[in-house]
């Protein structure tokens, strides 16, 4: 039986706003890609990406003042944005990656630290001060357990950073390589035992959602 990523649902409707083989949850409304596949990722696809150099200080900046430990995991490192910013303020530093072919593409290019998704299990759990995600989320199901292993594994204080494509004014010719497509409505309700920060951080792109929350101590 197909279940929401998100709520547990059961019930599906057709994403009219979609293209073909993607629905939407009849309860949370997170869409749900039937014919995802994994992308193919070159040298072109990372750099294709905004850079996230200036949201990523933001949020370290941020988090100095919180003094929370200085301890950083990023899930889909990408192209390592973040490694240079991490190292230049003294941040420890690793990276897991959720897609196969993401993580050969990182380890040939010897361009960052790079793990499977599944080293998660050998981290201490509330030993993270800032967990960023930046552009993939969209890639990774089920969004629910994602989110509680967030939860786990960051310090009391400590920050969640995300960004995401926006599915009400993204590019549907993307689509075809991401599980999901987020509202803001959504990113909250999984967000749901975290607080909302307020910030100002920079948008790399207009058509992404971003979000900051903080872990209740």
């Amino acid at each position: 039986m197909t279940t929401c990523a998100l709520c547990t649902c059961t019930t599906f409707i057709t994403a009219p706003d979609l293209p073909v083989g993607w629905v939407e949850c009849g309860c949370c409304g997170l869409a749900r890609n039937l014919f995802f596949r994994d992308l193919d990722w070159t040298p072109e696809v990372f750099a294709s990406h905004p850079d996230a150099t200036e949201q990523v200080t933001a949020v370290l900046e941020l988090a100095e003042r919180l003094q929370v430990p200085k301890t950083i995991l990023e899930i889909g490192p990408g192209r390592g944005d973040a490694i240079p910013v991490a190292e230049e303020r003294g941040w420890t530093y690793l990276g897991v990656e959720h897609s196969p072919n993401a993580l050969c593409f990182g380890k040939g290019n010897v361009i960052m630290a790079h793990f499977p998704y599944d080293h998660l299990h050998k981290l201490v759990l509330g030993s993270m001060g800032v967990i960023l995600c930046l552009r993939t989320l969209e890639h990774i199901r089920p969004v629910r357990e994602a989110f509680d292993r967030f939860g786990r594994y960051l310090a009391p204080g400590g920050l969640l950073f995300i960004t995401t494509p926006d599915r009400d004014t993204a590019n549907n010719a993307f689509l075809s390589e991401h599980h999901c497509a987020f509202r803001q409505s959504q990113l909250d309700l999984a967000a749901k035992r975290c607080l909302s920060i307020e910030c100002n951080i920079p948008r790399r792109d207009p058509h992404e959602l971003m979000g900051l929350w903080g872990k209740l101590a």
